[in-house]
Order: C-alpha cells, then sequence, then structure tokens
C-alpha cells in the first residue's frame, strides 16, 4: 500500500491532517480510539497515488537543521496592549493581537484557527475565520487533537491566509506547500510551543470530577488555564491558573495539578518521539515563558520568537506601533527555559524504546540516538510506559476514566493527610532558612 495507514498503524500518526487535505478521492478521515487518540484512516477509496505519503511529517523530515532549536531570529517577552483580548488570553495575547493586526492591514483575508465550542463532549475543531469580531471566540489553546489542516481546502480561494498550529501541523503544511500550489496562499506561519497533545478522553475524566460535585451539564466547554477571576474565594493568577469546566450557567474549578497528574496517562506515543518543541517551521512562534526570569506572573505574559524576516517585520511593526509591549530576550533563555537539553535526551531514549510497539513503517524518528548516551533504565522504563498505553486503548472509555480517577483519588488522599500538609510546612521552613543563610 502506497498510503500512511501503515503510520497508524505503528501510532506515528500526529493528526495534522495534511494528507486528508492533499487526499484527490477523499479517501482519509481522522477517527478516534477509546482513550481520545486520533489518528488518519484509509478507505476503500484510496488510489495509491502516494500523495499523503509526501506530505506526512513522521514520514519527512522538517526542512530545518536542528529540528530542536531551529533558527533563532530574535526573543521577546510581552504581551498585547489591548487590554481585551489580553484579559481573555491564556497568557499575553500575542497571537490574537497578531492575527487582528494582520486582518486590520488588509494583510491576509482568513485565518485557520482552533476553537472549542460547547457540546456533550467539547468540540473542538479548526475554523476558518474572516474578521477581527470572530477573534474572541478561538482564544486560549485546544490541549486535544484537531485535525487543523484539511480546512485548508475551504481556504483554497482566499489569496492570503494566516496559520495558527503546532509543531507537526506546521512541518505538515510545509509539506504541502512544497507538494501542491493549492496550499501557497498560507503566507504567514504562526506557530504555537507544544510539548504534547493530550488524548481527548482527559475531558471525560473532568466530566466525572464535575458529576461527583453535582455538576451534571449536558453541554460544556473547557477552559485548560483560566487566569486572573475569582472563584470560591480564591483568586487565580496566571502562574496558578486552573482548569475551568464550564456550561452557560454554572462552572467546576479544577486545580492544574489534576492535568499534570493525567499528563502520562493521557499521552500519545508520537508525541513522545517529537524533537520539535519550539515549532522550527514557523516565521513566529508563540508560548508560556516557563523557566524565564523576570516574568509578569500575576495576569501572564507570552514569549515569541522569529524564525523568519516575514516574521521579524511583522514583529517589529506591531512593536513600533504600540500594539505589542515587549522586552528583548537572549534565545538562550528560552531554550534552557523549555528544558531543550533534557528533551533531546527524553526523545532519544523513547526513540529506542519505540520498538515495543508493533511498527509496520520505516520513520526518521524511530532512532533519534545519534551522540546521546541512552540510560537502559531509563529505556526499559519507557517502553513500559509506551505498552501501557498499548494496553489501554483496548480499554472502554469507562474503564479508562476509572483508571484515571483513581490515580486523581490517590493525590487527594496523600495530598488531604495531616502529616503531609505538617512534613510540607517543616521542609518549606526549611528551604526558607538555607536561602537565607545560603
Amino acid at each position: 500500500m502506497n498510503n500512511i495507514q501503515s503510520v497508524s498503524d505503528s501510532f506515528l500518526c500526529s493528526n495534522c491532517g495534511a494528507c486528508k487535505a492533499i487526499c484527490p478521492t477523499r479517501a482519509i478521515s481522522m477517527k478516534l480510539s477509546s482513550i481520545g487518540r486520533m489518528y488518519a484512516s484509509v478507505n476503500e477509496d484510496c488510489i495509491d497515488c502516494g500523495l499523503c505519503t509526501k506530505v506526512c511529517p513522521s514520514l519527512n523530515q522538517p526542512l530545518v537543521e536542528d529540528s530542536h532549536i531551529g533558527c533563532i531570529n530574535s526573543v521577546f517577552t510581552g504581551r498585547a496592549t489591548d487590554e481585551q483580548i489580553f484579559m481573555n488570553a491564556q497568557s499575553g495575547g500575542v497571537c490574537t493581537a497578531i492575527l487582528k493586526y494582520l486582518f486590520e492591514h488588509h494583510k491576509i483575508d482568513c485565518a485557520v484557527v482552533c476553537r472549542m465550542s460547547f457540546g456533550e463532549f467539547p468540540i473542538v475543531e479548526s475554523v476558518a475565520i474572516e474578521n477581527v469580531s470572530q477573534l474572541h471566540s478561538t482564544q486560549k489553546s485546544c490541549y486535544t487533537p484537531v485535525d487543523m489542516l484539511s480546512r485548508l481546502r475551504n481556504v483554497k480561494d482566499k489569496e492570503s491566509v494566516a496559520f495558527v498550529g503546532l509543531p507537526c501541523q506546521i512541518q505538515g503544511l510545509t509539506h504541502l506547500q512544497k507538494t501542491s500550489k493549492s496550499y501557497r496562499n498560507v503566507k504567514y506561519k504562526l506557530g504555537l510551543i507544544c510539548e504534547r497533545t493530550l488524548c481527548g478522553g482527559i475531558q471525560n475524566v473532568f466530566l466525572a470530577k464535575a458529576k461527583q460535585k453535582g455538576i451534571n451539564p449536558s453541554l460544556f466547554k473547557i477552559d485548560w488555564k483560566r487566569k486572573a477571576f475569582i472563584a470560591n474565594g480564591n483568586f487565580y493568577t496566571y502562574g496558578n491558573a486552573p482548569i475551568v469546566l464550564y456550561t452557560k450557567s454554572e462552572e467546576y474549578v479544577i486545580p492544574n495539578v489534576y492535568r499534570f497528574l493525567l499528563k502520562d496517562f493521557f499521552t500519545p506515543p508520537r508525541c513522545r518521539i517529537c524533537e520539535d518543541k519550539m515549532n522550527a517551521s514557523a516565521d513566529i512562534v508563540l508560548g508560556d515563558p516557563w523557566g524565564m526570569k523576570n516574568i509578569e506572573m500575576r495576569y501572564g505574559e507570552s514569549v515569541i520568537i522569529t524564525r523568519t524576516a516575514k516574521g521579524d517585520e511583522l514583529i517589529r511593526e506591531m512593536k513600533q506601533g504600540g500594539i505589542l509591549k515587549l522586552i528583548r530576550r537572549d534565545s538562550s533563555e528560552i531554550i534552557q527555559g523549555q528544558h531543550i537539553n533534557e528533551r533531546k535526551i527524553s526523545v532519544a531514549t523513547y526513540s529506542k524504546a519505540f520498538n515495543v510497539l508493533p511498527l509496520s513503517v520505516n520513520s526518521y524518528l524511530l532512532d533519534k540516538s545519534e551522540g546521546i548516551l541512552v540510560n537502559n533504565k531509563e529505556k526499559n522504563k519507557c517502553e513500559r510506559e509506551l505498552l501501557n498505553f498499548l494496553s489501554l486503548e483496548k480499554r472502554t472509555k469507562k474503564e479508562i476514566v476509572a483508571m484515571a480517577l483513581k490515580i486523581i483519588e490517590r493525590y487527594e488522599r496523600i495530598h488531604d493527610n495531616f502529616l503531609y500538609h505538617f512534613l510540607s510546612r517543616v521542609r518549606n521552613k526549611i528551604v526558607f532558612i538555607l536561602k537565607r543563610y545560603k
């Protein structure tokens, strides 16, 4: 078979949607496993033309020299000066400010972005927007799978398009543009920093927690990080922004620690071997400035990387026009803050462990250990995690939710323990004293 089915069968599909976008017979659709991993599926209409294999980011290497870091022209931290955009943002609102600027200065006539809508299971989808008024509903990130690139089939008639996407999606877009003239109308690639995408089943877990508290919504949405708001007498800052599950009339605040507790449980194998956390193929990269010094942690900021002359020019214009308030940073800060060296070791280790999965395709992703000493103990741990994910996919949605809830409940039992709190206070006091007299 000259198609990408073997990529999906090998757990290497990143669900970017490039294959679906380019398929001439519409033979490719996106499906979800029981845990909520999205993957491409090829049906009998396939004519084995091979176009899908030419655009797949798991089969074709990124067109950059260093996938982990890429070309960095400049780095800034800062925020949008538009207060409405800033306060509705997950961090600094820079991505939305850029799109607004592009629309208002007639540099684009369309933008392809992600949006979550109310649903029995939140509807996370790509949308093509054509004016500034549509931007508000597309703010904040979606952490679960989205087929982004196939949306570009609907905007082939547009002259200039901006695309906001994750690293695998920007890679897929780059391969699409190399393979087909139809997608060269995408003039601006705005990339998001991405550590991983979480399988959609995690939303079922949060819904189950809400039901335990007496909230039983028929239609709901999730804000994965909501900053600067008050709930239950607590003010939540950017630094401790929680998850909020909400309907049109009520909301349930979920501590952000629950997401961290479940991250490994809901991480698909493909994300484990991704080198491109910092979106090396984008014009401009945006994300949270974690690990960097002197960051506004109450209301939040964005980190901005420019990688191309087009990106440089756009950020310069917006800064000079007072649309963005920015501080220049050294590139070493973001490389260190995003733990890129640790990421290299992790990717190398998982790539060596990947052969425990049912592989049926040869991919450049499968051994990235050159020049890196892989610890056998860590490799064995990675193998167990990958096999555990494989076993989860054989379970029902109900079983998966029950297992995830047990992880949360175990944490809650420990956290509520008096001795735990006492020892934590003692530890914090010791750390304070040591820092004071260091």
